[in-house]
């Protein structure tokens, strides 16, 4: 409950300042100097934006899919209307793990950051390392690593 009014709470001060800054913009004087710059401010605000009303979906409707076939696996993340979908093809993918638990070193909204390196089940593809299950216990991790294991026809030891 917390990071939902953390983040209700700055996306209302995020969208009073863009409010201001188009306010200024459309009803203000012409000054073309002052314009140019709102103009150009609102960019990376609209990103920042973005970005939060995301969050706010993702804490809200958020969800983290794994599906498993016999030549790939793909990660989605969606929150009502946001989708990102990523396709690894198993002929690339490597040590299948289960990652430390992080949650006494980092916070926990950063623990379910489904776009950082913090998920507690981890592969290697290619070079680069892809985590998911963002946020569970060890329990779950457990057995969420063991239930890919089994999918893929893999030991913990193949892996």
């Amino acid at each position: 409950m917390g990071k939902l009014a953390f983040i209700s709470v700055w996306l209302s001060g995020w969208s009073y300042g863009g409010i201001l800054a188009l306010g200024v913009l459309l009803f203000g004087n012409s000054d073309s100097g002052r314009n140019f710059f709102i103009a150009l401010w609102l960019i990376p605000w609209a990103a920042g934006f973005a970005f939060g009303a995301f969050m706010f979906l993702l804490i809200l409707w958020g969800r983290e899919q794994l599906t498993i076939d016999n030549s790939s696996i793909t990660k989605r993340i969606s929150a009502r209307l946001f989708t990102r979908t990523w396709n690894y093809d198993l002929v690339n993918v490597s040590n299948i793990r289960k990652t430390p638990d992080l949650s006494e070193f980092l916070s926990q909204s950063n623990l379910e950051n489904p776009f950082g390196k913090t998920g507690r089940i981890a592969f290697d593809y290619n070079d680069e390392t892809v985590t998911f299950g963002a946020g569970l216990d060890e329990a779950e991790a457990d057995f969420l690593l063991n239930t890919v294991l089994n999918k893929l026809n893999l030991t913990s030891e193949a892996a």
